[in-house]
């Protein structure tokens, strides 16, 4: 069945249109508050453009220490290690958060290619601080801090950074263990650089290393002979 339309009434026109008067109201308010809407509005325009160009300037700052920091790896692996200092700390200026942090690893390494452990092992330590004590970087940077030291004839401090390192799953942890023993043998601990060598041999069986630590440890057996005889 068709339903008939519903008949508008003289009552029904009377009625004011509802688009029509929140249209009213908004021009009335803006009439009104002319002067504050305007200044919300260049607040927010002033604020987008500020934001905006901070984000323009963070994205040349990266690329510009992205482009010093490739250049400064390359100059690292071909030995210059004084121009990868230089271009390193140029990626320092340009504070980027993605590339310092590595940047201060890499002039520790560089300055001790160039025989200048003194200067690296703070760099390495303050790189330490800013790194997660489970990742690899941390066990790279105590085995490099180890190092360091044996450079500069701290064997208790290498011993002390290259057994926090040796305590760590990755890479470095072979390589730690042997430098822990190492410097033992170094400050005449030989007794206990015997027990570290057994137990690497023990630890890595199947070592292509097996034969030099064992002459190795027959060669402190006989200072330790040598040492009781004496």
């Amino acid at each position: 069945m068709v339903r008939s339309r519903k008949r508008i009434t003289r009552k029904d026109i009377r009625q004011p249109d509802q688009f029509i008067t929140f249209t009213s109201r908004v021009f009335s308010y803006s009439e009104e508050h002319r002067t504050q809407i305007f200044v919300a509005l260049g607040l927010v325009v002033v604020l987008s453009l500020g934001l905006w160009g901070w984000q323009q300037y963070q994205s040349n700052q990266n690329r510009l220490a992205s482009q010093a920091y490739a250049r400064a790896l390359e100059a690292f692996h071909d030995g210059k290690f004084q121009t990868a200092l230089d271009l390193l700390d140029r990626v320092d200026a340009y504070r980027s958060p993605s590339y310092q942090r590595l940047a201060i690893l890499y002039r520790a390494n560089s300055h001790i290619g160039l025989k200048q452990p003194k200067d690296a092992v703070p760099l390495l330590e303050d790189f330490l601080g800013r790194t997660s004590k489970s990742s690899y970087l941390h066990q790279l940077a105590l085995s490099n801090l180890g190092y360091a030291h044996e450079m500069a004839n701290q064997c208790k401090e290498a011993i002390s950074a290259y057994d926090e390192a040796a305590k760590m799953d990755g890479p470095q942890k072979e390589q730690a263990f042997l430098s822990k023993a190492r410097c033992s043998a170094t400050l005449g601990q030989f007794s206990e650089a015997v027990e570290l060598y057994r137990e690497y041999l023990a630890s890595y069986p199947g070592t292509v290393r097996a034969m030099e630590i064992s002459l190795r440890i027959q060669e402190l057996k006989r200072k330790l002979q040598g040492t009781s005889e004496g």
